[in-house]
């Protein structure tokens, strides 16, 4: 007989695994694909944003500790054009100071974690992604503004330990 911490710690593995599937096949979606199919296959976006073009900006974020997110974008047709994972150094990379609140919605997603920081008057959105130094990536975001007021990398909270 399967102790139950076992059998329970093996039901945990399968659905990470049936999550991390999931995050990387809504970025398999083919060139062309509706909306309405992709929301059908993948289901409800995290959020949805306008785009210039009179398109739209799918997010499908996958919670507080997704190392992944992507945004799916789609012509006024209603037709997918692209489809990028955006927590990369790269898009990280393009971000820039003075940005709005709803500018690095659109570029980044919903962070993964968010802390206020008084003295400032600042909210500290960070971001987990996939590196091999433990790092997660953080915005400074300005609450008198709403707007960005610096960015960097940090020790995720996970690697530190007491050094005592």
């Amino acid at each position: 007989m399967t102790p139950p911490l076992a059998r329970a710690g093996a039901a945990l593995v399968i659905a990470l695994a049936l999550a991390v599937a999931g995050c990387a096949s809504v970025g398999s979606a083919a060139p062309g694909t509706s909306i309405d199919q992709v929301q059908a296959n993948y289901g409800r976006p995290t959020a949805v944003y306008p785009r210039t073009d009179g398109g739209r900006r799918l997010e499908y974020g996958s919670g507080p500790w997704a190392l992944h997110a992507w945004m799916l974008d789609f012509d006024t047709a209603g037709r997918l054009t692209a489809a990028t994972q955006v927590r990369s150094e790269r898009v990280f990379g393009a971000l820039r100071d003075g940005m709005s609140r709803d500018e690095l919605l659109y570029e980044l997603g919903h962070p993964s974690h968010v802390q206020y920081l008084p003295r400032q008057d600042h909210e500290l959105w960070s971001y987990n992604y996939d590196n091999p130094f433990c790092l997660w990536f953080q915005v400074s975001v300005d609450r008198n503004t709403d707007r960005v007021v610096g960015t960097g990398q940090a020790i995720h909270p996970r690697c530190q330990w007491d050094r005592r």
